[in-house]
């Protein structure tokens, strides 16, 4: 490592022979870093005991390069259990033209590494998304690490996401924490309801998804990070930029590929399979379930998959009790009849009207900001130029400030 013959070296002192480590070394027993003739080294220092006595001191050299190396290597296996993908493309229940399109790009990006947006309404499965595409990957065997971005304070959410080093604010643990950022490496970082960031936080996850490094709260030393970013959002990020509340760039830096899901009413076909699989979960197997087609087709579902299994499952917990109290009384069993409907779920009881033209009117602009998103990420790929991106799309230049305009 010196250049220096190892017998011309016994009994000299290693700053007289390498002059250029003044300064550089550990004063006291810990590490520090040196450049040694162009090459970066950690260097460690300890006692050198002898019958207990310390007689002198031990220095260990070893490349940072090996450091890093190992470094990502504990990474990677200290994972936590709560770091783990449930879901898998098979989860997704549906047969529906829309699904069918969603199960495809969930294939088709599961073979990349570049960042994803999701897009859609709350309830409509984009962390299930998101898993399936993480157990798909060559990273499936690595942590998939999901944050809430709208779940957390701003000063909580940064030193969750990026970590923290030991008395960089008051109440920070002892050796400091590593951020989620940090525990996805060589994994998958989900960002939901990104849209929900602040803006503070926006810039240091742009740094993140250029450089592929982390700096901790109270740290001037980056980290290298290996991970793929999904990030998912129910609002239309174009209306945050316009209004000042969402960075472009950060936008075009997530906008690389995009997976849009359709919201239940616009999949009814799916609805009867995706409630059968509810229940068996539920209830084992729930063979009234025909009682409840009308009814469950009918209604709007504004909360999506997650308001139909919230349905589903009061649905069968009062069916088991009224089980119950019907074997004890008359031996039958418990039937399904819009009066008892009406008084467990009566969301999907009463007629649903009212809400049909509401859920219209949301489709149709959910529609207009999708496809808005859409143009403007194309616009940012031809850098601008308007002739590319109507030959790319097949749309006629008033039909591309059409759709631009009608999403404002």
């Amino acid at each position: 490592m010196l250049g220096i013959d190892a017998a011309n070296a016994a009994g000299r002192a290693l700053l007289e022979l390498a002059p250029d480590l003044a300064g550089s070394l550990p004063d006291s027993d810990g590490d520090a870093f040196c450049t040694v003739r162009g090459a970066s080294y950690v260097v460690h220092r300890g006692p050198l005991a002898s019958g207990g006595a310390s007689t002198g001191t031990v220095l260990t050299f070893q490349e940072s390069r090996a450091v890093e190396r190992l470094d990502r290597t504990l990474r990677s296996r200290q994972r936590v259990q709560q770091f783990n993908a449930r879901y898998r493309l098979e989860d997704m229940v549906g047969a529906s033209e829309s699904m069918q399109r969603v199960r495809a790009l969930v294939q088709r990006y599961a073979r990349s590494d570049a960042t994803v947006l999701i897009l859609g309404e709350s309830g409509t499965g984009k962390e299930m998304v998101a898993q399936s595409m993480h157990q798909l990957s060559a990273r499936r065997d690595f942590a998939f690490v999901a944050i809430n971005c709208g779940a957390f304070p701003e000063a909580l959410q940064e030193s969750e996401l990026f970590g923290y080093e030991e008395g960089a604010f008051t109440g920070a643990r002892k050796g400091g924490k590593a951020g989620l950022i940090e525990v996805a490496h060589r994994g998958t970082l989900f960002l939901d309801e990104i849209g929900e960031m602040p803006l503070s936080l926006q810039s240091r996850l742009l740094r993140v998804l250029q450089e592929r490094e982390v700096v901790r709260l109270g740290s001037t030393e980056p980290t290298r990070v290996d991970i793929r970013v999904v990030a998912a959002t129910h609002r239309a990020l174009t209306e945050g930029i316009e209004a000042g509340r969402f960075r472009a760039d950060l936008y075009y830096r997530l906008n690389i590929l995009s997976i849009a899901l359709p919201p239940l009413r616009e999949r009814p076909t799916d609805l009867l399979p995706l409630a059968v699989e509810l229940l068996l979960q539920a209830a084992a197997r729930e063979p009234r379930l025909a009682a409840l087609a009308d009814p469950l087709q009918r209604y709007a579902w504004p909360g999506n998959v997650r308001e139909l299994q919230n349905v589903i499952e009061r649905i069968a917990v009062e069916l088991a009790a009224m089980e119950t109290d019907a074997d004890s009384e008359t031996g039958s069993e418990a039937l399904i009849t819009r009066d008892m409907l009406r008084s467990i779920a009566p969301e999907i009881a009463e007629p649903p009207h009212s809400r049909t033209k509401k859920a219209a009117l949301t489709l149709r602009e959910r529609s207009r900001h999708v496809e808005a998103d859409e143009i403007r990420a194309a616009l940012a790929a031809h850098e601008g130029d308007r002739d590319a991106v109507c030959d790319a799309l097949g749309i006629s230049k008033t039909t591309l400030w059409r759709k631009l305009n009608a999403a404002r």
